[in-house]
């Protein structure tokens, strides 16, 4: 249920981030005021550390999942008795 969670905030987090970006424009906006140099190069380097942390995040994601090898196939996601058991690998039976 965790990686469900996981999975589905890695997904909303850009969208968050970037109605953050678009209410703070629009208000700015609102206020006349010029934008800031400073607050466009905080805005900017926020955004590459955003980027930087969520490819990191992404990378050691993929590192901890099971890799499958020529020998093994892919089992979908079943249900047994109620129950759903996740996809997996399993090794192909030798003839």
């Amino acid at each position: 249920m965790s990686a469900v969670f996981l999975r589905l905030g890695l997904f909303l987090l850009p969208f968050a981030f970037f109605l953050l970006w678009l209410w703070l424009v629009r208000r700015l906006k609102q206020a006349g005021d010029e934008t800031n140099p400073r607050l466009e190069k905080a805005v900017m380097l926020g955004g590459g550390v955003f980027v930087l942390a969520y490819a990191v995040v992404l990378y050691f994601y993929a590192g901890t999942t099971e890799r499958a090898d020529e020998n093994m196939r892919y089992v979908p996601a079943t249900t047994v008795d109620g129950e759903i058991v996740p996809g997996h690998f399993e090794k192909i039976p030798d003839n």
